[in-house]
């Protein structure tokens, strides 16, 4: 088992090194998280650079969508003399090298060694996990975290006397912390509430068990989370401050793009998406139909495997509804789904090997060889997303060369101006200047919000392809009126409002 994983390390690190220098890897999210990060060191509390023209002030914000715990360790590092943006970086990379240790420790509380080997590697090289792990996102750490809050778990129900409580403890530790990295926290805290209750039903634990192991795992969570609760409570009067537009997106339409997103991370093509709900459908009918039958052999393994079944169904569940009660800025896309494929995965690795047990139970077969054929059609579908990145990023690549190449241009505009792009993150990378989102503003909504209080520039790189809307601007800031160009080539342009001057 140990070369194996350090095999899956030093393939792990072989890709992270590999792919790198080919991605840009910071977006508007991560620069909120590494602003926060840079007023958490400097004691100005949780707060982040405002990105936003509206509102035009103040200069910050207080954390509200995102949570700290991504900052806090990005600060941590900070401290010890990383760079911030380096640090950003480092985490989710290095939580990735960790994920092959994470997957094997939970899949080995329900499979044999071996296969839950395998599901671990599988699941690591699943490209949008990867992916993820090259840029600076919170996906990766919560990832990790959220298995080892299952693994604590699934070790506290087969444990005795302290060890239990205190893997029970150390379950919600692992809750809590993961609730600090992203909203989908709340998906493992229901998760392991169905798991407590089922763990109680099936006298696995006697009610006093249960209800000490239950009051340290709560303990554990909210010793980490609680805090957060109360500043939240404290700064907008209410614990849970998550507020957004309504949703400009129908229950159908995410349906829709649930089941392709999750068919393209399975199959690498979302053409296959009945195909897929098929697959998962027919292997929770197999499992609620050999529940009780082997829960009589071990049931724990079963509880882990329902508990772990309910996390993907209650954790999909809560992507769906959030996009169809509330507005963001993207559809559902694999960065939502990667914290719940890796049970498909498993769930499928699981299944052909049974299958293979029964061939060859049957008659010769080999199944090392059919193993192998599997495993080598995973690696050769992976090709394909990986090939979509590679080629995405060689565009912003490009996008990124122009705005480095203007850098001296802009740190010709004054402090107190506010520079207004669209291409904020590239901009603010380079820059090192806080930098405001275009979005969809016309010249002239945009002096009203900005100009009657800030001194402000628009710099605008001229990419306007359906591919990258995140980089989109108005036609109308082609020749916009009431402003100036102080700066045009082929590739950007610096406006100022006409009143203004460098």
């Amino acid at each position: 088992m140990t070369k194996t994983f350090i095999i899956l390390f030093i393939c792990s690190l072989i890709l992270i090194f590999a792919f790198s220098p080919h991605v840009f890897p910071f977006t508007t999210d991560s620069l909120i998280y590494i602003s926060a990060a840079l007023n958490l060191k400097e004691g100005n509390g949780l707060v982040f650079d405002n990105v936003f023209v509206q509102p035009p002030e103040p200069d910050t914000l207080p954390l509200k969508l995102y949570p700290p715990g991504y900052s806090f360790l990005i600060a941590f590092l900070n401290r010890l003399g990383m760079d911030p943006y380096r640090a950003a970086l480092a985490l989710p990379r290095f939580f990735y090298l960790l994920l092959p240790a994470g997957y094997f420790l939970v899949f080995s509380q329900m499979m044999p060694k071996k296969l839950s080997m395998a599901a671990a590697g599988l699941c690591t090289f699943m490209f949008p996990c990867f992916q993820c792990a090259l840029m600076a996102w919170t996906d990766i750490p919560f990832l990790f975290l959220s298995l080892l809050s299952f693994f604590f778990a699934f070790k506290a129900a087969g444990a005795q006397g302290k060890e239990q409580f205190l893997c029970a403890f150390l379950a919600g530790i692992f809750t809590g912390g993961s609730l600090l990295m992203r909203n989908a926290g709340y998906a493992l805290v229901l998760s392991f509430g169905f798991g407590f209750i089922l763990l109680a039903a099936f006298k696995v634990l006697p009610l006093k068990k249960f209800l000490a192991v239950a009051a340290a795992y709560t303990v554990g969570c909210l010793g980490l989370f609680l805090p957060y609760l109360i500043r939240n409570y404290m700064v907008f009067g209410e614990a849970n401050p998550y507020r957004l537009p309504p949703a400009n997106v129908t229950l159908t339409q995410n349906l829709f793009d649930y089941s392709h997103t999750l068919s393209r991370m399975i199959l690498a093509n979302d053409h296959y998406h009945l195909a897929v709900l098929v697959i998962m459908s027919g292997m929770l009918a197999w499992f609620l139909c050999a529940f009780r039958p082997l829960a009589k052999t071990d049931k724990r393994k079963m509880i882990f495997a329902a508990v772990l079944i309910f996390y993907f169904l209650s954790g999909s569940f809560l992507v769906i509804l959030s996009k169809t009660i509330y507005f963001m800025p993207e559809r559902i896309n694999e960065r939502y789904l990667i914290q719940y494929a890796w049970i498909i995965v498993a769930g499928l690795s699981f299944s052909v090997n049974r299958l293979l047990g029964k061939l060859n139970a049957r008659g010769p077969v080999d199944t090392k060889g059919i193993a192998l054929l599997l495993l080598m059609a995973f690696l050769l579908i992976q090709i394909f997303p990986a090939a979509d990145f590679y080629f995405q990023q060689r565009r912003i690549l490009n996008i990124a060369e122009k705005v480095e190449a203007h850098v001296p241009l802009l740190s010709q505009v004054p402090e107190d101006r506010v520079i207004v792009s669209n291409v904020m993150d590239v901009t603010a990378y380079y820059s090192r200047r806080k930098v405001r989102l275009l979005n969809g503003y016309t010249p002239y909504g945009l002096s009203q919000l900005l100009g009657t209080k800030r001194k402000f520039a628009v710099y605008i790189v001229k990419e306007r392809s359906e591919d990258y809307r995140a980089y989109l601007y108005p036609l109308s800031w082609l020749n916009p009126d009431g402003y100036r160009a102080v700066h045009a080539d082929r590739d950007a342009v610096l406006w100022l409002p006409e009143e203004t001057s460098i």
